[in-house]
């Protein structure tokens, strides 16, 4: 089906950090290289996220290349998907900035993920700083109506 006739758009994300896994497959790629036909496909290299921990600048460029490199490996077809840098758009960056303004602590306290990516972090300047930087990144799907739902990239993480 051509892109520009799907009716839905989904934009998820990976982080370019350490190697693939079983996890990464079953919970996301698989489900992504099946996605293609159905829906418009955007999926960037969170690479941003990736600042959660020290990381080293060439390194991380390396992991982005090889990262892209196993996702076209695994079936995403660039014909069929749009493939990207998370921080190659300014938007995320900048609905960051907002969603840390906005986002109340009773809020982030309900979400499993927020709980345990707080419990890890508790002594790190930065989950203070950046209370609303998720230990992975989500996947948004736009039918009629917006809808969130995470993408899982690592099997021990819970919804």
């Amino acid at each position: 089906m051509p892109p520009e006739n799907r009716s839905m758009r989904v934009v998820s994300g990976i982080q370019p950090t350490g190697d693939l896994h079983l996890g990464n497959l079953l919970g996301a790629i698989l489900r992504w290289v099946r996605m293609q036909d159905e829906a418009q496909c955007l999926y960037f290299l969170a690479d941003l996220h990736a600042l959660t921990i020290e990381v080293d600048p060439p390194q991380l460029a390396a992991s982005i290349r090889e990262m892209a490199a196993a996702l076209i490996a695994s079936g995403i077809d660039p014909t069929k998907s749009i493939i990207f840098r998370q921080s190659a758009i300014p938007a995320h960056a900048e609905l960051a900035w907002i969603l840390q303004g906005t986002a109340r602590m009773g809020w982030l306290n309900r979400m499993t993920q927020w709980k345990d990516k707080a419990g890890k972090d508790r002594e790190a300047s930065r989950s203070a700083c950046s209370p609303t930087r998720s230990s992975r990144p989500p996947t948004f799907c736009f039918t009629g109506r917006p809808m969130c739902r995470s993408a899982r990239t690592r099997s021990s993480m819970s919804s």
